[in-house]
Order: structure tokens, then sequence, then C-alpha cells
């Protein structure tokens, strides 16, 4: 499955929206830096409930996201 909001550019824009750094992010989604790291740059697909985290942490409505 292919969300829209997936691919590295996206996922940087919205954690820097938050000045977020890497690790910071990967706190709040529950997961380590290292996998967060691999799913921004596109070396690992997040889980379903990854993505749901991430929608949800940034307002992210369905049509976008899905």
């Amino acid at each position: 499955m292919i969300y829209t909001v997936k691919g590295n550019v996206a996922m940087i824009y919205y954690r820097e929206s938050l000045e977020l750094s890497k690790k910071e992010l990967a706190k709040k989604l529950d997961i380590s830096q290292g996998m967060y790291s691999l799913i921004e740059t596109q070396q690992a697909e997040g889980t379903v409930e990854f993505w749901k985290k991430f929608q949800k942490l940034f307002n992210i409505p369905d049509k976008q996201m899905w």
C-alpha cells in the first residue's frame, strides 16, 4: 500500500514543521530512532500502526494520507 504522505520529502517537512529531531519524533511515535530513519529514507516500510500515529500527530486528513 502506498501512502500519499509517504516519502522522505513529506516526512522531513512534517518533522521539521514541529522542529523535532528524528530522535524526538521517533519517541513520540513509539519506535526507535534507527527505525524512524529507515522509514524516512524509504529503506523500510512503516506499519499501519506507525502511519496512523504519524497521521494523528500531524493532523493529516484521510484524503491526503491514504
